[in-house]
């Protein structure tokens, strides 16, 4: 699934991204979690001096990606530069 200019809601650009809106495209609010088909299994192992360690098997790790769409912001001057390059204008 691709992103369009509709996906991004916010209607300016982040506070700390303020002094830079005038060259960025977009800017682009999300959130990423472990997909729940990840599994981890962690082992306790003591050494023979008593040292405590954990070793960690990891299977089937997949992550998944959502837009935040009401804080993800998109420069309403970026069709004009995408048309100009375009066109050459």
């Amino acid at each position: 699934m691709l992103l369009t200019p509709d996906d991004f809601q916010a209607q300016q650009s982040p506070p700390d991204l303020k002094a830079h809106a005038d060259r960025l495209g977009a800017a682009l609010c999300g959130q990423i979690s472990i997909n729940p088909s990840s599994g981890f299994e962690a082992r306790r192992q003591v050494s023979e001096d008593g040292e405590i360690s954990y070793l960690v098997h990891i299977r089937h790790l997949r992550f998944m990606a959502q837009i935040l769409p009401d804080c993800s912001w998109w420069n309403p001057q970026t069709r004009t530069r995408a048309h100009a390059a375009r066109t050459g204008a």
